[in-house]
């Protein structure tokens, strides 16, 4: 009942954790269904207004100003129609008569086709501040990216949990420390295309200091089993991002498996095992492999020395394939034929497309750690059993000149941990909490 104070209205929120629930049609008529899900799209608008923010601080400041101001501008032109309506709804007699509706009429017409021409201006400047951010786009592409596959490590392991805000920091850390490659380019009397040379080296270095930086990142909290894989998905959706990555290519890598519309053919060499003819076979109804089994044919004794080698990753494929288009390729045909080698070569598909730190585990440092933590970004340390970090950290906390509080969590400790925080918080202390485990009861007001 409008007006009438007496009736209370009850607001109930539900929440899932489903990455992409499905509601039946009666649940969608009664509810709101509002998705708060990460989407590449809005996750590239975010990091693109981000390192333009950084790179290009008046442009960006240019852009939220421009943007302000039609959003401003919108809201002005609803209130004037709104006030015609109101006007014209309460207006006695004959509307022509009625010299002072009139004029306020007459008046908000002119306010409104005044702040049509400024919302027109505003969109003008707004396309020009948009093409000039779109040149980092490929910055943002490529951050996106990294950070979607991060979010895809809960698939594997529900402990690898990775939040937007944090990855905001690492993402805002990589621009400001990653060097410009200017070569000797930033001079008064360079000329346009020198400046757009600058610019594609400061993007080309920003993307692969980053890259490197969400490797180290993630690395710290994977297991050891994972890393690989995960350097190998950065690989992959660095290709995408390049649009260099042939998408039936990569589904054959990944499953190795296609019915075949006919019987096998029979093998043209002896020396190969029937699965491995299989695999050829079946690669070769991808269009750009047609001719790979022809090739076992006229090359057999080549392919024999690639097949028998220690190490054919290292070498190079006989015939035609010996000039293979694409990383890609070669460990799809390795795969087919030499699985025993595909970590191998994994590895260098790995350091072909990002660089040789992506196949190495970074060392602990945890200096490094700490400089790219914030007072809003507690360090959590999930440990073996053993494993004592508290040496370490009163290392560096004596480096730093900090004073270190280090509490043993258990029994009773959880009003000294409190206290020991509240005057951390004060004067800028470092707490060091061990054995959180023993006190699961305290952790949710920690």
């Amino acid at each position: 009942e409008a007006g009438n104070p007496a009736v209370h209205y009850s607001i109930l929120y539900l929440t899932t954790k489903l990455n992409n629930p499905h509601y039946t049609p009666d649940i969608s008529i009664k509810t709101n269904i509002i998705n708060f899900a990460i989407v590449a799209e809005g996750l590239q608008n975010q990091l693109l207004s981000l390192v333009v923010h950084y790179e290009q601080p008046k442009l960006e400041a240019i852009k939220t100003k421009v943007t302000e101001e039609i959003a401003s501008c919108t809201r002005e032109i609803d209130t004037l129609e709104d006030q015609i309506l109101t006007a014209l709804h309460h207006a006695d007699g004959n509307i022509i008569d009625n010299i002072e509706l009139i004029q306020t009429l007459q008046k908000s017409k002119t306010m409104s086709e005044q702040i049509k021409k400024n919302v027109l201006i505003a969109q003008e400047t707004n396309k020009t501040t948009d093409l000039a951010r779109q040149q980092y786009w490929p910055c943002a592409i490529r951050a996106a990216l990294c950070f979607l596959v991060l979010n895809d490590l809960n698939q594997i392991d529900p402990m690898y949990q990775y939040s937007l805000q944090s990855y905001m920091t690492l993402y805002s850390q990589s621009i400001e420390k990653s060097k410009k490659k200017n070569n000797n380019l930033n001079n008064n009397n360079k000329r346009k295309h020198n400046e757009e040379e600058v610019l594609k080296q400061r993007i080309e270095t920003l993307n692969n200091y980053h890259t490197i930086a969400v490797y180290n990142f993630a690395c710290r909290g994977l297991f050891e089993k994972h890393k690989l894989l995960f350097a190998f998905q950065l690989a992959i959706e660095k290709l995408k991002s390049q649009d260099k990555l042939v998408y039936k290519e990569y589904s054959f890598f990944l499953s190795t498996s296609i019915e075949l519309d006919e019987q096998c053919p029979e093998k043209v060499c002896t020396w190969l095992p029937d699965d491995a003819w299989y695999n050829i076979i079946a690669l070769s109804y991808i269009n750009e492999y047609k001719n790979l089994p022809h090739s076992f044919e006229t090359n057999s004794s080549e392919w024999k020395h690639w097949y028998l080698s220690e190490t054919p990753e290292e070498e190079v494929m006989p015939g035609e394939w010996s000039n293979i288009r694409s990383e890609l390729q070669f460990i799809i045909i390795l795969k087919c034929l030499r699985m025993d080698r595909l970590i191998y070569a994994s590895k260098l598909f790995i350091k072909d497309i990002l660089s040789e730190e992506c196949i190495e585990t970074p060392e602990f440092n945890l200096e490094l750690i700490y400089q790219q933590s914030t007072n809003m970004i507690p360090l959590i340390f999930i440990l073996s059993p053993g494993v004592d970090p508290s040496l370490q950290i009163k290392t560096l906390a004596d480096k730093y000149g900090q004073k270190l509080s280090i509490c043993s969590l258990g029994q009773r400790q959880a009003p000294i941990a409190t206290k020991l925080i509240q005057e951390g918080a004060i004067h800028g202390h470092w707490v060091f909490l061990a054995n959180c485990h023993l006190s699961i009861s305290w952790l949710p007001t920690l």
